[in-house]
């Protein structure tokens, strides 16, 4: 929790910032009206070079484009370049507006590459396009029928007066709470946000209380069914189970989410004291007693019975089933949890926002950032023992058409000049900083590390269109030189360049 709680504080005030450097006057971030990308989705073969005395060279077939084998590894001496940023001070409320006091920063970041390369051993790289779906009552019926034990009773989810009329009495503590904490000159704790709801706002927020509790039931209504045929759509509904176990579910067009007895997945962490820095963190993984040999075997075996093919595991950890039980939360269950995506020919399309510090300036000016997010598709499966423990399918995705069977990408070097550029010059790095300012100053300067470089696949707007190209891409995990010590991938920076164009790639506008 302490984690997930800091790495959100980042990304927002990553968000809020960009660094204060000027955009290179170069072909960093290459011109998405270029058409490059389009040019080469339509090559789809090069042309058989003959030989003189072969004149009927003009009819002959066309070859595909060879397999494209890259490095094994990226790596470069460290460097030190000087960077101009902007660190955050404080905030304030003025009105209705947050304001976010900064000063100006400067310093110097080192860099130092040194990564391992990962690509696919066959060196084809496809291009396909893709739309976005919706799921179907019938398809959620099948997905729950065959994880889940049979329910014997169903209940939509609401909030009974009792416990809405708790979390009432709650919210007028918590209000009287931060007032006599604001009477006492504002002690430091980190358990709240610090700002107090005035005399309006608690007015309405009473009102809204009592229409609400005014409305909720006294107790929820309980069904007999003998199959998961007529799932409620865009509720929560809870079974009891022929097992004895509860399941909650949550099933929309978007997506379909499954959870024994309501619990939370959580990662099993181990808390770790650091001496040398003074400071503690979650940095290792807690074993379990399943081994991961089997786990992977009980997630391919419920995959293959609901007939979700075409995913690869992205990511996998032990985990913990959080809930409430005997009027305490405990963990109900232990096992391994599971990120899958979806397989393009070899490569999943991973799903690198959840773990993103978001220490570039992506140019938040820019009228492309206010699209939609592109929202992409995952499993998230949790197995035990006994089996499926969380099943959730995010924004599920459909294949129109293979558009190009192995399109030609940049030359490495091509890549790698414009990532490191990227980097040293639209890199904000105290935003990737993960001691104090005074620990740098003994150093001389903020040291950072692409550590890690995967040639995957990410999704690409195709444009004036609704639908997608998932795209080859590098990605170029960057972070501190001890990041390495924890164990995961959480809390790195990543940047996406388009390895067919070179183009920088938001992670969340998809170009």
């Amino acid at each position: 929790m302490i984690l997930m709680k800091r790495l959100w504080i980042l990304l927002l005030a990553a968000l809020l910032l960009a660094a204060c450097v000027a955009t290179p006057e170069s072909e960093l971030i290459v011109n998405k009206n270029y058409g490059v990308a389009e040019q080469k989705l339509n090559e789809l073969y090069t042309d058989t070079v003959g030989t003189a005395d072969e004149p009927q060279n003009g009819a002959l077939p066309r070859d595909p484009l060879a397999p494209q084998v890259f490095l094994d590894r990226w790596q470069k001496e460290p460097y030190r370049t000087d960077f101009t940023a902007l660190e955050t001070t404080g905030a304030r409320m003025e009105g209705d507006r947050k304001i976010v006091d900064t000063r100006e920063v400067h310093g110097t970041l080192q860099l130092t590459i040194d990564a391992a390369i990962g690509q696919k051993a066959d060196g084809l790289y496809p291009v396909y396009r893709t739309r976005t779906t919706t799921l179907g009552k019938a398809q959620t019926t099948a997905i729950l029928q065959n994880l889940f034990a049979a329910p014997t009773e169903v209940y939509v989810y609401e909030r009974t007066k009792e416990e809405l009329d708790a979390e009432f009495q709650a919210y007028l503590d918590l209000v009287q709470e931060k007032r006599e904490w604001d009477a006492a000159g504002r002690p430091d704790r980190d358990d709240w946000d610090e700002y107090v709801p005035t005399e309006e706002e608690v007015a309405e927020r009473s009102q809204q209380y009592m229409a609400e509790i005014a409305a909720a039931p006294d107790r929820l209504e309980t069904r007999t069914v003998s199959d998961y045929a007529d799932v409620p759509y865009d509720v929560w509904s809870v079974y009891t189970l022929s097992d004895g176990h509860a399941l909650s579910v949550h099933a929309s067009e978007t997506g379909v989410s499954a959870v024994v007895d309501r619990g939370i997945v959580y990662p099993s962490y181990e808390y770790e004291w650091d001496k040398k820095h003074k400071e503690g963190d979650y940095r290792h993984w807690k074993d379990v007693e399943m081994p991961r040999e089997d786990a992977d075997r009980l997630l391919e075996a419920a995959l293959s019975r609901t007939g979700l093919v075409g995913f690869s595991v992205t990511w996998a950890y032990p985990a913990n089933l959080m809930g409430e039980k005997n009027g305490k939360t405990k963990a109900l269950a232990t096992g391994w949890s599971y990120k899958l995506h979806r397989d393009y020919g070899g490569y999943p399309v991973p799903d690198v926002n959840w773990q993103l510090d978001r220490s570039l300036n992506y140019e938040n000016d820019r009228a492309e950032t206010y699209a939609a997010p592109i929202m992409t598709e995952m499993l998230d499966v949790m197995v035990g023992p006994n089996g499926v423990l969380s099943f959730t399918w995010y924004n599920p995705r459909e294949i129109v058409d293979l558009v190009n069977e192995n399109v030609e990408l940049l030359p490495f070097d091509t890549i790698a000049s414009r990532a490191e550029t990227a980097i040293t010059t639209l890199t904000n790095p105290l935003h990737l900083r993960r001691h104090s300012l005074e620990w740098y100053d003994t150093q001389g300067c903020i040291p950072v590390t692409v550590h890690r470089v995967i040639l995957s696949t990410y999704t690409i707007r195709e444009r004036n269109a609704d639908t997608f190209f998932e795209m080859p891409c590098w990605l170029v995990f960057f972070g501190e030189d001890d990041t390495d010590r924890h164990n995961m991938d959480m809390g790195y920076d990543c940047l996406i360049l388009n390895a067919v164009d070179g183009s920088i790639v938001h992670p969340d506008a998809g170009y």
